[in-house]
Parts: C-alpha cells; sequence; structure tokens
C-alpha cells in the first residue's frame, strides 16, 4: 500500500490519539492540541475517517465496554 508522507504521519498520531484517549483522563481537545491540531473539528475529522467514530464516540466507547 504506497502512502504519502503525510498520510504517514496522520496514520501515526491517529495511533497516539487512540493510545491517549483510552489510556488517559484527557479531554480530546487536549489529546488534538498535543498531537499538533490546533483545529479540532480537523483532528475529529481524521479521526472518524481512521476508525470509524469521532473521538468522543471511541472514548465514551471504551468507557462503556472496559
Amino acid at each position: 500500500m504506497n502512502r504519502t508522507f503525510l498520510q504517514y504521519v496522520t496514520a501515526l498520531k491517529m495511533e497516539e490519539a487512540k493510545l491517549r484517549l483510552r489510556h488517559s483522563r484527557s479531554r480530546v481537545q487536549d489529546v488534538a492540541r498535543d498531537l499538533g491540531y490546533e483545529d479540532v473539528v480537523y483532528f475529529a475529522k481524521l479521526f472518524r475517517r481512521a476508525t470509524g467514530q469521532s473521538p468522543s464516540e471511541y472514548k465514551n466507547g471504551l468507557r462503556m465496554n472496559g
């Protein structure tokens, strides 16, 4: 699978976001900013594209299932 450098970096950031949402009490806004996204809406769009869920849905789903 060929990916651009930007796609590769974005995929790494989304994996890091999943880890942070799973293992910390950080707010979605804080995770986004820590990963270099000043626009939380854009971060959420990328996260949904990568996971099929919004960051909040992902975090809340983990809480309900864990």
